[in-house]
């Protein structure tokens, strides 16, 4: 699928200054970077993140069941915590061992995970669907104001309020139709790393599988993840500092937990208000994983 097909208004981080990547050792002539690049011009961004988790020693241990949503043209609504801020990186990798390219990723511009992913996606395949987040908090400036630097560095593409709703209802309505044509998609619904998984979700979610056909919610099926506290941006970081100096890193895991699966059809039921299935979700995420 053409990237073109969804992008009528994409905020594109591409350019970046490599100055801001550069104290993370993630600039483009950094050993990790290259050795990144070399391998998503080979075999593509997932695929390539598999092996450089495991060329860096970072083994992800899955935690559930993954057949439901393992191979390509499974379709799968991926619903994850977003502590880190980072979480989209191992599940990359996670596609990548299954050989998944039809995967997309629901995220906000401007933060430093949307800076990279988009740096890595050298192909121009599209992996991220941009929403633009109504503030939960009021804000006289109408304006996207998550991530200070990245937000200052981009201010003349800035959205006003109706631009980023339209943004956003934009990528609600690709996501229902990627998840009919098979795809994986990976949404965080508190929208932010600040908010805790028992706070409100933001009705986005639910609107996605409101606009899903009756016909084909039944294929959809709903994943719960969440990553353990072994999983922390200081170890991809400390992984990236022994790969740019050519040290061996021992094996560091990352757990990921899979939660209780259903299909959309089993959650949205006969609802159609977006906020009710979004609750419907949300109570099956924390059931999923409660103590």
């Amino acid at each position: 699928m053409e990237r073109q097909r969804f992008s009528s208004q994409h905020i594109s981080t591409k350019k970046t200054p490599e100055v801001f990547f550069r104290p993370f050792g993630l600039h483009d002539t950094s050993p990790f970077m290259s050795s990144l690049y070399e391998k998503v011009d080979k075999i593509g961004t997932p695929a390539a993140m598999a092996e450089i988790f495991r060329d860096s020693n970072l083994k992800i241990n899955i935690i559930g069941d993954t057949t439901q949503w393992n191979r390509s043209g499974k379709a799968a609504l991926l619903i994850g915590s977003h502590a880190n801020g980072f979480e989209r990186f191992p599940m990359l990798a996670v596609f990548g061992e299954m050989q998944r390219e039809d995967v997309r990723f629901i995220t906000m511009p401007f933060t430093p995970a949307a800076a990279l992913g988009e740096k890595i996606d050298r192909k121009e395949v599209g992996y991220t669907l941009e929403v633009i987040p109504a503030p939960l908090a009021k804000d006289r400036r109408g304006r996207f104001d998550e991530f200070l630097p990245l937000r200052l560095l981009h201010r003349n593409e800035l959205l006003t309020r109706e631009e980023g709703k339209s943004v956003t209802m934009k990528t609600l309505a690709d996501s229902a139709t990627l998840l009919e044509e098979g795809y994986a998609i990976n949404i965080f619904p508190t929208g932010n790393v600040r908010y805790g998984m028992e706070t409100p979700w933001r009705p986005g979610i639910g609107e996605v599988i409101r606009q899903v056909s009756r016909e084909k919610r039944k294929d959809i099926v709903i994943v719960p993840y969440q990553f353990d506290a072994d999983f922390t941006r200081s170890k991809l970081m400390k992984a990236v500092f022994y790969k740019n100096h050519g040290w061996n890193m021992r094996e560091e895991p990352i757990t990921l937990h899979i939660g209780q699966q259903v299909s959309a059809s089993a959650i949205m039921g006969s609802e159609r208000d977006p906020k009710a299935i979004t609750k419907a979700l949300q109570d099956n995420y924390l059931q999923s994983f409660a103590k």
